[in-house]
C-alpha cells in the first residue's frame, strides 16, 4: 500500500512541477535539483544512521516510500517552492506559498508515520518543521546563487546565459 501511495505521489507532484511556470532554465533546475537531493540523501543519513533520531522500516518494499521521498519528492516540491517564489511579487503570497509547500512535506512526514515508513525515536513534528524550512530555505539559496553565477557570467562575458 504505502509503495503504492507514493508512486502516485510521485506521479502527481512530477505533473504539477511539469505544468509550474519556470522562472529557472532546465539547467538550473536540474543543478538545484542535484544539490537539494545530495543534502537530503546526506541529511537523512545523519538523522537516521548517526543520530538514530528516526528509525526507518525494514521491509525493502516500505523503505523504497521512504527513498522516493527524500531523493525525488523533497527536492521537487523544493523546485515547485522555488519557481514559484520567483514570480510572486508579494510577501504575503509568499509566506502562502510557503506554508501550502509546507502542508505538503508535513502531510508526507505523517503518512510516513502512519504507514510505519519511520518512527520517531529522538524526533518530532517540531524538527520536521525546522528541517522543512532550514530545507527550502537552503534550495532559495542555491537558486539565489545560481542566478548570481549567471549574472555574473554573462556581465564578464559580455554574452548570453551561461545556465
Amino acid at each position: 500500500m504505502a509503495f503504492t501511495i507514493i508512486i502516485i505521489l510521485t506521479w502527481l507532484i512530477g505533473t504539477i512541477f511539469y505544468f509550474t511556470p519556470k522562472t529557472l532554465s532546465f539547467l538550473q533546475n536540474s543543478i538545484v535539483f542535484m544539490l537539494l537531493a545530495i543534502i537530503s540523501r546526506n541529511n537523512m543519513t545523519i538523522v537516521t544512521m548517526e543520530l538514530e533520531s528516526i528509525q526507518t522500516s525494514q521491509q525493502p518494499i516500505i523503505y523504497m516510500f521512504f527513498l522516493i521521498q527524500r531523493e525525488v519528492i523533497i527536492p521537487i516540491l523544493t523546485l515547485i517552492f522555488i519557481n514559484i517564489y520567483y514570480k510572486i511579487e508579494t510577501i504575503s503570497k509568499k509566506i502562502i506559498l510557503f506554508l501550502i509547500i509546507y502542508l505538503g512535506m508535513f502531510s508526507l512526514n505523517y503518512l510516513s508515520i502512519t504507514l510505519d515508513v519511520v518512527t520517531y525515536l529522538k524526533w518530532n513534528y517540531f524538527y520536521d518543521l525546522l528541517h522543512d524550512t532550514i530545507y527550502l530555505l537552503v534550495g532559495l539559496w542555491l537558486s539565489k546563487i545560481i542566478l548570481l553565477i549567471e549574472k555574473k557570467e554573462s556581465q564578464h562575458n559580455g554574452s548570453g546565459h551561461l545556465l
